[in-house]
């Protein structure tokens, strides 16, 4: 799910994107969606996270996170967040696997 908002909540995404993902443009970091929720619930200030989610809404950011990827989330950021957005707190943090295929 997409979402589109007008200018000021898109000047202050491209903020916060600039910061929790500081290696790639925030118009890059914004064109993925949930890597970018996923992102600012780690690594945004509180106030700004906050902002995120009433930009994007309880569904998606519990969309974000039931898709995130493997080894982002530290322990305490993803319960809290879980709890937050009412989803259980103690669910497994996501597992990187590995592919034994022969070649």
């Amino acid at each position: 799910m997409l979402l589109l908002m007008d200018s000021s909540g898109n000047a202050e995404l491209k903020r916060i994107a600039s910061y929790v993902c500081w290696w790639q443009s925030p118009e890059q970091t914004l064109g993925n969606q949930r890597h970018f929720l996923n992102q600012a619930m780690v690594y945004g200030l509180h106030n700004d996270s906050l902002l995120v989610e009433r930009i994007y809404g309880p569904d998606v950011m519990r969309d974000a996170i039931e898709h995130a990827q493997p080894g982002l989330w530290d322990i305490a950021s993803w319960r809290y967040w879980r709890l937050r957005l009412g989803l259980e707190p103690d669910a497994p943090l996501p597992v990187r696997t590995f592919s034994h295929e022969e070649t």
